[in-house]
């Protein structure tokens, strides 16, 4: 990764196949270095990630969070389900 990096977002489409549009967008990771924070770059890339995803047909956005609960409330986004794990070693 370029060391000049301050912010970026990563998501995977979610396929049935290779002829079924995607019908989830996963929101893998998102971060913005502490010091470009509170310039509402999280907002314009899960914008901007949005409108991506809604242009491939998906239908769903989804991610995973442990500490940014209150954020993606904040943008509209919905709490739907818990995390469970097991750690195997």
């Amino acid at each position: 990764m370029d060391n000049n990096c301050r912010f970026y977002i990563v998501s995977l489409d979610n396929y049935n196949s290779k002829d079924d549009p995607a019908d989830i967008s996963w929101v893998e990771e998102l971060f913005v270095l502490e010091e470009y924070r509170g310039q509402s770059i999280r907002e314009f890339l899960m914008e901007e990630d949005e409108r991506k995803s809604e242009a491939q047909t998906a239908k769903l956005m989804a991610l995973v969070t442990s500490i940014a609960g209150n954020f993606y409330k904040a943008i509209g986004d919905s709490e739907s389900a818990s995390y469970f794990k097991k750690n195997l070693t």
